[in-house]
């Protein structure tokens, strides 16, 4: 879990109060693309960047010409992307035996990646989202700072919730020039639920988990169906704790988030 290193707490650490700090909106914004940045890169890598910065500059420019085509265009290109980096290594793993196993393995080393870029499915469901829009008639994003965020806001980055390019945008004119201190403590409160969820609950769910599903042979019926429901219950606590945690540290930097699970809304409402 990547909210859960060490190099994480550090970042978040150094960067909310250099934020914080900041006296004008315009260079809070400038900052935060800053350590967007540099925690994408961090955890990425070069290699990681560079796909998402090509869909990026693709999705931008195609969404500003005003055609269908250029927009559909623009769907098909990040839909191919997410469907070669998630999903070609393993076709090629299955078509690989019937061609020379040293060739198939220099063409997966060369050409296939061994692992998608961090957080592909995210960057690709939100230029979709955003094409989509845009070709329904709503504004395409102009500037290239607001762009930006939208693509690389750190907290939403890895595991989403997958947000709106509006109420965002409108989000970072209106909220980030007046972080209070109520937004702090309800971002806290978000943040600290979340790891709840995601460090107390699910992972120790994980040894539970991995012990019994080897011998689920050796249970009976009531106990089988208890160890099914600690697997879903598993993924909920995991990826609602995920949201959770993105939802509290862009409160903290005075940005609003979707709700993405309906069992998160339940916590937040005595904070406001």
């Amino acid at each position: 879990m990547i909210f859960a290193t060490y190099w994480f707490v550090i970042f978040v650490a150094v960067a909310l109060p250099v934020y914080w700090s900041l006296p004008r909106p315009r260079l809070r914004l400038w900052f935060l693309l800053g350590a967007c940045l540099v925690f994408h890169q961090h955890f990425a890598g070069p290699a990681g960047m560079l796909p998402i910065i090509g869909l990026a500059v693709a999705t931008y420019g195609l969404a500003r010409v005003a055609t269908p085509f250029a927009r559909g265009a623009g769907i098909l290109l990040c839909v191919v992307a997410l469907a070669f980096y998630k999903y070609s290594g393993f076709i090629w793993a299955n078509l690989s035996g019937f061609v020379d196993t040293t060739s198939a393995q220099q063409l997966t080393g060369r050409w296939i990646p061994a692992q998608p870029p961090l957080a592909i499915s995210f960057f690709t469901f939100e230029f979709v989202h955003y094409l989509t829009e845009v070709q329904r008639g709503r504004p395409p994003i102009r500037k290239v700072l607001d762009f930006s965020l939208f693509t690389v806001f750190f907290p939403s980055l890895v595991a989403g919730p997958i947000k709106r390019y509006e109420p965002f945008l409108a989000s970072l004119r209106r909220d980030v020039p007046r972080v209070t201190i109520d937004d702090v403590a309800a971002g806290l409160v978000r943040v600290a639920t979340g790891y709840v969820k995601k460090v107390v609950i699910a992972d120790n769910l994980t040894p539970l988990i991995d012990y019994w599903v080897p011998r689920m042979a050796e249970l009976g019926l009531a106990s089988r169906w208890g160890i099914v429901t600690a697997i879903a219950f598993r993924i909920l606590m995991d990826f609602s704790g995920y949201s959770d945690i993105a939802i509290g540290l862009a409160r903290m930097l005075g940005i609003r988030l979707p709700e993405n699970f309906e069992i998160e809304a339940a916590f937040p409402r005595g904070v406001p």
